[in-house]
């Protein structure tokens, strides 16, 4: 508050000066002859710049107002909500590119680059015989080298304290954890009652309430995660699926504090706001190293709630958060679609999205040379390009595949494409389930 009054400060005491220089003075030192004129130019010149110094004051409270509001409301976000961000061996390491797209794509949420951020790297076991590349936290022993390098590329960028990194710490576990038990073992750390929990490749597209979300949460205890939309393609997210899958069983979105919410039967380790004290109580003491919340602790919750109705549901108490408006609609996007679709998905710059932009580019060309036009393949390759704009829109595309990206919607535009913008973006097909 300091700074924002030093600078109001001295930009009044600037306007100021502007106004004696150019409105008083001039009209002060003009001869007698020029104020006695009709149409002198002592009036229109003074009644103009009083009107750009008023305009000029306005836009400067304007500015320092919601400057204010920002920083209250930041430090509120601030003092419930820490974000802890889960990462582990992966085939770009040492590469820390997918990260940083995370963390740029955190402008996109009001307030919440301001939060302390910590993140968690679990560490791996070496299986040179059991495993082809990394996955769920085994790596083979040339690739060991490529992740303590990853670890000390993030405590750096941890340690620049510039933005989005600052008030960003980087915990280093001594064994495999897996998923779970290295969220729980970052709770250790976490001080606020609410944590936003978030893996290394899922970024923010789209502004979520997360403060609304958390003033919720506090307000009603038995609303204990929320979740935010993601682009995969997910069957608990669609009430129709559930009834289609579980024999008519029925979930219903309900309205809390102006915030829709879906209940969900399955807990997902995708991007989500959590209570602390659930997830110390009933979540982590359930899993086992190397479990994921989801495959283990989510499955249970399935079982439970199907076999003894929605009341079992009160315990686990999650819920999505969704747009009744757009319901399809998504705010995270996961980073594996930047990732080339053919065997040489696992190369260590597939991770940037050049792959990805290549193969739309050529399908674009192969569109304009047949002439030819498929509406449901059409509208699945609208969204996808829609999304790639949206990530290098909000940082979390590499600069130096824009050259690509420009050449796709070039393309687009070509094929008389309709892009659409972040707002019109929705996943094109939720799972349906069919019995038998």
């Amino acid at each position: 508050s300091s700074d924002l009054s030093n600078c109001l400060r001295i930009a009044v005491n600037f306007l100021v000066c502007f106004y004696q220089r150019f409105v008083i003075w001039p009209c002060a030192t003009l001869p007698e002859a020029t104020f006695q004129l009709p149409m002198s130019l002592a009036e229109p010149w003074g009644t103009a710049a009083t009107i750009i110094f008023c305009i000029l004051v306005a836009s400067l409270l304007r500015r320092w107002w919601i400057a204010s509001a920002l920083k209250k409301y930041s430090e509120r976000l601030a003092s419930k909500v820490t974000v802890v961000v889960t990462t582990s061996a992966a085939e770009s390491n040492p590469s820390t590119l997918t990260l940083e797209s995370v963390f740029a794509s955190f402008s996109v949420v009001p307030g919440l680059s301001s939060c302390a951020k910590l993140i968690v790297c679990d560490w791996p076991d070496v299986e040179d015989a059991k495993v082809r590349s990394c996955h769920h936290g085994r790596i083979q022993t040339k690739d060991f080298n490529a992740y303590k390098q990853y670890i000390e590329n993030v405590r750096a960028l941890c340690q620049s304290g510039a933005q989005p990194w600052a008030n960003t710490s980087c915990l280093t576990l001594a064994h495999r954890h897996g998923f779970g038990l290295a969220v729980g073992a970052a709770l250790e750390h976490v001080k606020t009652d609410f944590v936003l929990v978030i893996q290394h490749d899922r970024c923010f597209i789209s502004p979520v309430p997360l403060l609304r979300v958390a003033d919720l949460m506090e307000s009603h205890p038995e609303v204990r995660y929320v979740g935010f939309p993601v682009n995969n393609q997910s069957a608990y997210r669609n009430p129709e699926a559930v009834a289609e899958r579980h024999r008519g069983f029925q979930i219903k979105a309900k309205e809390v504090d102006g915030l829709h919410l879906l209940p969900l039967i399955m807990w997902y380790d995708s991007t989500h706001l959590a209570s602390v004290a659930h997830y110390r109580q009933m979540v982590i003491p359930r899993l086992q190293p190397g479990d994921f919340i989801e495959e283990s602790f989510g499955r249970d919750e399935v079982e439970d709630v199907l076999q003894n109705g929605m009341p079992a549901h009160e315990k686990y108490g999650n819920f999505l958060l969704v747009d009744p408006v757009s319901p399809r609609g998504y705010s995270v996007a996961h980073l594996e679609i930047l990732r080339s679709k053919g065997p040489e998905r696992h190369r260590k710059e597939d991770s940037t999205g050049f792959a990805e932009l290549c193969r739309i580019r050529r399908v674009l060309r192969d569109k304009i040379k047949r002439q030819t036009r498929h509406a449901d393949h059409e509208k699945q390759l609208r969204q996808r390009i829609g999304l790639l704009k949206r990530l290098a829109e909000v940082g979390a595309l590499s600069p130096d595949v824009n050259p690509n990206l420009q050449d796709v919607l070039s393309l687009a535009a070509a094929c008389d494409m309709r892009i659409p913008s972040w707002q019109d973006l929705t996943v094109h097909k939720l799972f349906a389930y069919r019995q038998g």
